[in-house]
């Protein structure tokens, strides 16, 4: 993205500008949310940037006693699945790093692999966190891991990780806006 005229940066830009002329509810219409997604669910998640792998990972997350009108339970489960995700990923990671042949994308295999146990550590400091200020800061941390994770390829190379960095980096994305509503000490 470091070109302002490229197709990433107009779909950026034309992104923003439907979200604010068209307002957030016609975007999470066309986000993959099916009509019969429980509804509790839908309003849970419609402020999300991600409002399908919300619906899903709460669907699976929350507590059997929490309410989905509760915003702080609601930030908690989206928390245990990002962790959960996070930790689903390094078997993955190790599989990859035995398949590669190439011994530069190997290594930054390895490097990935360091960056998500990074992550889970901060996700599960992020579960104890006790403020807003708090869990912000250590959740864009685990983005910042994430996105190193896919840097090491460098731009003439294939980010070998790329599709389980964007998948990773969307659930931390949708936690952080879920933790703005949660009821902080």
């Amino acid at each position: 993205m470091k070109n302002n005229g490229s197709p990433a940066m107009h779909l950026v830009v034309t992104l923003l500008f439907s979200v604010a002329v068209l307002g957030h509810a016609t975007v999470v219409r066309n986000m993959g949310l099916s009509e019969g997604t429980d509804p509790q669910l839908k309003e849970a998640c419609r402020n999300t940037s991600y409002p399908a792998i919300c619906v899903s990972s709460l669907a699976t997350n929350m507590e059997n006693n929490a309410s989905l009108a509760d915003p702080t339970a609601v930030f908690k489960a989206s928390l245990k699945a990002t962790l959960t995700e996070i930790e689903s990923v390094i078997p993955r990671l190790d599989q990859m790093i035995k398949a590669e042949k190439d011994a530069y994308d190997q290594g930054c295999l390895t490097t990935c692999k360091t960056f998500y146990g990074n992550a889970v550590e901060a996700i599960k400091k992020a579960m104890t966190d006790r403020s807003y200020d708090q869990v912000s800061i250590t959740l864009s941390t685990c983005i910042g891991y994430i996105t190193s994770c896919g840097d090491g390829f460098g731009e003439n190379r294939v980010d070998k990780a790329s599709q389980i960095n964007d998948r990773v980096t969307n659930f931390i994305d949708n936690a952080l806006i879920l933790a703005e509503t949660a009821k902080w000490q």
